[in-house]
């Protein structure tokens, strides 16, 4: 299928309608680079590539149409433009995927510790998925780690907080013979009356500590007052029921202790509104002040006072 060709300079031109099998029949040496040309007869561009035949002193010479040509070029761009996407959109695809796997744990770590410094310090880490062995991983060890020295350190803060309460509330009692371990027995018996009720373990922390510190109030009335073996005057009457006011006062500031102040403030106000010192009504009195009230009066009732 060889066709006498056209001359392009001192070249014989020759073209093949079957370029590929007359190349597997013979060895091309030396091949040269691309270049264009057109017949003398036509003003068509033609496109060649040459290469010199091994056993032969001769150069064989495949020629396209400049339009042929260009359409192979554009179909290997296109073709390459695709590829290329390909590529790019599955590296953007690995690469969104494991920065998931880095940024997921992060975030977690991140809520945690955010929950763990606002005071949360029960917020359990162990659900989180965080793999253990790398940078990560060392992370949340050390989150954890925080976190347990932070319990640990406000277990020993809050059991200091309460032996300073108690040693405050002996104090109190200390002062009025008549009274002395009262605050010790009425808040036993308040516990196990807001226990009975159903009050949660915060609850009875604030009814506890507010039981403890009820009186302390009354560093502020004089012991003249306090003291006197007789009956009160209107006067000195109206004094002493200053001390809840007195009590709010002095602890209103401790934020350790904000739950536990409805009891110092109201524990000597009466359901039927005459008691102080708001004269509060029913169940306008905070629920841990009037189960210290009816605790206050049981111990009254029971003991030598």
């Amino acid at each position: 299928q060889l066709l006498a060709g056209h001359r392009l300079g001192t070249m014989n031109i020759i073209e093949s309608t079957n370029f590929s099998e007359l190349a597997a029949g013979l060895s091309l040496v030396d091949s040269q680079p691309h270049f264009t040309y057109h017949l003398d007869t036509s003003d068509d561009i033609y496109h060649a590539s040459k290469a010199k035949m091994a056993m032969k002193p001769w150069t064989v010479i495949q020629t396209v149409p400049e339009p042929s040509f260009l359409s192979s070029i554009n179909q290997i761009k296109n073709i390459t433009i695709f590829i290329t996407l390909l590529v790019g959109i599955f590296i953007m695809f690995i690469i969104a995927l494991f920065s998931l796997q880095i940024t997921r744990p992060v975030k977690q770590l991140t809520a945690s510790a955010k929950r763990i410094a606002a005071g949360e310090l029960d917020h359990t880490l162990h659900n989180l998925k965080i793999p253990q062995e790398d940078e990560i991983g060392v992370l949340f060890r050390s989150i954890r780690g925080m976190q347990s020295s932070l319990i640990e350190s406000y277990s020993d803060l809050k059991d200091s907080y309460m032996a300073t309460i108690e040693a405050l509330s002996s104090a109190l009692d200390s002062r009025d013979r008549e009274t002395e371990g009262h605050s010790r027995r009425v808040t036993s018996i308040s516990i196990r009356i807001g226990k009975t009720l159903g009050l949660d373990s915060s609850e009875c922390q604030a009814l506890k500590t507010g039981a403890l510190l009820h009186d302390v109030g009354k560093i502020g009335i004089s012991d003249t007052i306090l003291h006197k073996p007789g009956p009160l005057t209107e006067q000195e009457w109206e004094i002493m029921k200053q001390h809840p006011l007195i009590g709010n006062k002095i602890l209103k500031d401790v934020k350790f202790l904000k739950d536990s102040l409805p009891v110092v403030l109201s524990h000597h106000e009466k359901f039927d509104g005459s008691g102080y010192p708001y004269g509060l009504i029913g169940e306008d009195i905070p629920l841990i002040a009037r189960i210290f009230a009816l605790a206050d009066a049981y111990d009254a009732i029971t003991s030598d006072r």
